[in-house]
């Protein structure tokens, strides 16, 4: 496994959040958004138990554990492992990348929350986003920090066959904005393969102007030298982000055992 800890390019895809607000301002709305997930996630289970309809429906399509009282179920939600947190300052350095360690743990399972050096109006969160199209914990925090504008980003590295491009800002939950580039195999063959470049919505005020020109083609829709423009015109740079030294705290937020509870 080769990790990069400064800023080259030595990854697969880098998926960042960058929110305009302090550290602790955003750790806070990142437990109240978790917190939510969590009773969402347990009314939902309980729904699906309780709910005659719903117990009919999947009894007919066999699955009968459905029709049982909460505590006979195999998977009881109180078995789900909360997340906890974790001091993440140490190892802040190591690129929170789809080749870094951090237990293989995607984005609905971990994730790295930190305040930046040189630029402390911002917090930075790096995570690995599965969906694509979509950060969720974005869109989520959105509503969490209302009138909060919350940013996502993906950057493709050497070491990834499939170059994906992504911009995104959420708004009370909405994407207000989508730029996306990446390269596509319909058919799964390598010579068929293709660049999708999508623009959705309108031009933010975190975007430089003439990045995309009439007439463009779908593969300079975006990359990295574009993601790169984007965070300079807002006073911050890849190795703003991503150097030696360049967080001065970091909380992992990690689906396992071992770290403190997350605040009431």
């Amino acid at each position: 496994m080769n990790v990069q800890t400064t800023v080259g390019a030595d990854y697969g895809y880098l998926d960042f959040i960058l929110i305009h607000a302090d550290h602790r301002a955003v750790t806070k709305a990142v437990i109240q958004t978790l917190r939510q997930q969590e009773e969402d996630l347990l009314a939902v289970r309980a729904e699906l138990v309780e709910t005659p309809f719903v117990v009919r429906a999947l009894a007919r399509l066999g699955l009968g554990n459905a029709m049982k009282r909460p505590d006979e179920l195999p998977i009881d939600p109180g078995d789900i492992q909360a997340f906890t947190m974790f001091d993440g300052t140490a190892g802040s350095d190591v690129l929170f990348s789809s080749e870094s360690p951090h237990d293989n743990l995607n984005a609905d399972e971990a994730f790295r929350v930190s305040s930046l050096t040189h630029a402390p109006d911002w917090t930075l969160i790096e995570l690995r986003e599965t969906v694509s199209g979509l950060c969720l914990l974005a869109s989520s925090l959105s509503e969490t920090l209302d009138g909060t504008d919350v940013l996502y980003f993906r950057k493709s590295g050497r070491l990834t066959a499939e170059p994906h491009f992504d911009f995104h800002v959420y708004q009370a939950t909405e994407t207000v904005r989508r730029v996306l580039c990446r390269v596509t195999r319909p058919t799964g063959d390598p010579a068929q393969a293709r660049w999708e470049g999508t623009l959705d919505g309108y031009t933010t005020e975190y975007e430089p102007q003439g990045m995309y020109p009439s007439g463009i083609k779908p593969s300079e829709v975006l990359n990295n030298a574009k993601i790169d423009a984007i965070l300079a015109h807002n006073g911050l740079s890849h190795a703003t982000l991503f150097r030696a030294g360049a967080k001065s705290k970091s909380i992992v937020f990690a689906r396992k055992a071992g770290g403190a509870p997350m605040p009431g």
